[in-house]
């Protein structure tokens, strides 16, 4: 059995709307956005937050499969708020998955982006930059689960798991700017070549080894770009992912200078803030808890397990999958081309 496109485009249509016009100077009223779907920018529910550190709180270890993509089967883009990587529509390889702690419930990777700086807080504290990996969930679920981490210039070396998403990256802004003239594209002064990435046929892409640790700080919130709908398990390792400062030079470089096709070159692409920001700023918990999940190994012999939210947000009842069987396996081309969909926008 596979999953239904029509049925995960009606889910899609409605969390993922597209997302009409914003920055990152005036966040503060991202609720007056006019998006296809419901705004849900003003909500109670809304990402990112500020996190305090602590003790574990829940025991789990997260069963995730890195599947056999290579980064030859992957799409990088630059866009307005980003840069961003996902499976290809037309790719034939096994998605990355992993199943969300406390539920059976498996979640299938969509796409990976960056945010300069990070999002979150932990402990009234910003990171250099942060990377959310969005993942979809079984559609009748209607939910998404993010598993993100910091990003720290700790590393005095390159990140070698990481350098690859930064090739490509550069690649992707070689694509859009070789579109300009040749007397406005920045391609003429030797920034790119389009070939950074090389062999990517024999490059695994293994997003999960990005991770530094098994432990999370996890919560349930919503997208951080209107419409902020609120749908998503939030699982922040609590390890910052570290890499060079050169690696962070040339991602920033990519998201604040690319500059803008429709304009010949002659602005740049980006919604940053003035101050060189593509975030958004904590948002009120409201009530929410925000627990530490670590590896089962560290609880002894009675692991707890966490409280999952209950609230749904129901998909589009005129394309419901036909069983509960249609929706427990998929191939990654009907996945990836949805999944696109769902990319759209960068949580």
């Amino acid at each position: 059995m596979i999953f239904k496109l029509t049925t995960l485009s009606a889910i899609f249509a409605t969390a993922f709307a597209a997302d009409g016009v914003y920055n990152y100077d005036e966040t503060h009223i991202w609720d007056q956005v006019q998006t296809k779907g419901l705004n849900e920018c003003a909500g109670s529910k809304n990402s990112p937050v500020a996190i305090t550190s602590g003790e574990c709180d829940v025991y789990h270890t997260y069963a995730k499969d890195n599947g056999d993509c290579l980064m030859s089967d992957m799409k990088a883009t630059v866009e307005k708020n980003g840069v961003k990587i996902g499976i290809k529509a037309d790719a034939t390889c096994r998605a990355p998955t992993f199943i969300l702690p406390g539920t059976n419930h498996t979640f299938t990777f969509a796409q990976l982006h960056i945010h300069l700086s990070s999002e979150h807080t932990i402990d009234g504290e910003y990171s250099a930059a942060e990377m959310h990996m969005v993942h979809v969930g079984p559609p009748e679920t209607g939910r998404y689960s993010v598993l993100g981490t910091m990003i720290t210039l700790d590393k005095p070396s390159n990140n070698n798991v990481f350098q690859p998403y930064v090739d490509s990256w550069k690649d992707a802004r070689y694509a859009l700017e070789k579109e300009c003239s040749k007397d406005t594209c920045k391609i003429e002064k030797g920034y790119a070549t389009g070939e950074n990435l090389l062999q990517p046929e024999a490059i695994n892409m293994h997003p999960y080894h990005l991770f530094e640790s098994g432990k999370y700080y996890t919560y349930f919130g919503g997208l951080t770009t209107p419409p902020c709908t609120q749908a998503v398990h939030w699982n922040l390792n609590v390890e910052p992912m570290k890499i060079s400062p050169r690696q962070f030079a040339v991602m920033s470089e990519i998201i604040l200078k690319t500059m803008d096709p429709a304009t010949d070159c002659a602005k740049p692409l980006t919604v940053a803030s003035k101050t060189g920001s593509t975030s958004r700023p904590p948002q009120p918990l409201n009530g929410r808890t925000v627990k530490m999940s670590c590896p089962t190994s560290m609880s002894g012999s009675n692991p707890i397990k966490p409280v999952i939210p209950t609230e749904t947000i129901k998909p589009d009842q005129s394309e419901k999958p036909e069983s509960a069987a249609e929706v427990t396996s998929f191939t990654v081309g009907a996945v990836s081309t949805a999944a696109t969909m769902a990319a759209g926008l960068l949580l």
